[in-house]
């Protein structure tokens, strides 16, 4: 239970009642308990029933509180963002393990972040780079809730979109703000221009030959208040942490694994993970978990997945762990599989109509976070 706090901490400043509740008839403990368990797509209809009821939803004491039981219930707040090049859909992750399909809802009312490169995720807000915005090409970055469909543009940057080699989207306890990172590689002067910007002071710094990210690629796994990338340029690869707060690198740990096989992270249950797989389809995925976070602490297995009975091609990636221990992947950018430890079994979920980039899917929370004032 205390380690669940410490995290929960990490990713939401933990709410103090406001006093004017204590005065309103209408906004009572149990009442505000209630709703701040709800989905968001009831307590949007619920902003109607009255004007308390309004501002309390809009309150940001609300705001977190319901975050806050978002982070510690995971199994009934994950979604899924599966961005189509056609169409991008919606998931509810909570209803993978009763279905034989994926059921899926439109992202969007119109389509004006289609064609997006994800960033990032964190307490309900994705971040992400639109290549076309009201059918004009774009290079702008986005704050976005999928949950009450709020946008924000991030401050211009000089960042084009194919020169952002590393980036990452988290949370600063510390500061209570939101931090976007990117990098970008020069690969000519071997130096990495990064760039941090806070969402509500709307600030931007640059951090300048920066060296000790200079072989990290694609996006962090946001953890701990912390971002997080494989560097696998060593013999022993190892997994470089950025801390949003101090701003500063760290190497978290090293891992040793054979010549044959494949490495990613991501996060699980709100620890960070990282997998390892071979070619050779007689060895298993082995998942690995983080339950106390800290440099050099121990991994525990989590499971392993005989990949002989998956049919994927090149590769494959697990991105959410179901209530039941279900694993949602994803096989070849293309393929949604659910593979069930306890039959040894998998089933396939969706198709994708076309290959899905590594930056094109995302698992987020269902939260009211507003991505105009990162609370």
């Amino acid at each position: 239970m205390a380690e669940a706090l410490v995290r929960q901490q990490q990713l939401v400043s933990l709410p103090k009642r406001p006093r004017h509740y204590d005065h309103d008839e209408d906004v009572n403990d149990i009442i505000v308990e209630i709703l701040s368990r709800l989905p968001v797509k009831s307590l949007l209809r619920f902003r109607s029933v009255c004007k308390s009821w309004r501002a309390l939803i809009s309150d940001s004491y609300f705001v977190k509180k319901h975050l806050g039981h978002a982070v510690t219930d995971t199994s009934n707040s994950s979604r899924l963002l599966n961005l189509l090049y056609t169409s991008p859909r919606i998931v509810d992750l909570q209803g993978l393990e009763d279905h034989d399909h994926i059921r899926q809802r439109d992202a969007f009312a119109d389509d004006i972040l289609d064609r997006s490169r994800i960033f990032g995720s964190c307490n309900g807000l994705i971040c992400l780079q639109a290549t076309m915005f009201h059918g004009l090409y774009c290079d702008d970055i986005f704050l976005w809730n999928p949950s009450t469909r709020v946008a924000k543009k991030v401050p211009e940057h000089n960042f084009t979109k194919g020169s952002i080699s590393i980036h990452g989207f988290g949370y600063d306890s510390t500061t209570d703000d939101y931090k976007l990172i990117l990098g970008a590689r020069n690969k000519v002067a071997k130096k990495t221009k990064i760039a941090i910007f806070t969402v509500k002071t709307g600030s931007r710094r640059t951090v300048q030959d920066f060296e000790f990210v200079h072989y990290l690629n694609g996006q962090g796994c946001f953890v701990n208040g912390a971002l997080h990338w494989l560097d696998s340029m060593y013999k022993s690869t190892r997994i470089v942490s950025f801390d949003l707060a101090e701003e500063k690198c760290d190497t978290l740990c090293r891992i040793e694994y054979g010549p044959m096989f494949r490495m990613g992270i991501g996060t699980i249950r709100n620890c960070l993970c990282y997998y390892t797989y071979s070619s050779i389809r007689s060895m298993p995925m082995t998942i690995w978990m983080m339950n106390e976070y800290g440099i050099n602490k121990p991994w525990t297995k989590l499971m392993n997945i005989p990949t002989n009975i998956i049919p994927y091609k090149i590769y494959l990636r697990p991105k959410h762990v179901v209530e039941n221990g279900e694993v949602l992947m994803i096989l070849d950018g293309k393929d949604f599989v659910i593979y069930n430890p306890k039959e040894n079994k998998y089933r396939t979920v969706f198709q994708s109509p076309t290959i899905l980039q590594s930056a094109a899917v995302v698992v987020y929370l269902d939260t009211l976070v507003s991505p105009e004032f990162g609370s």
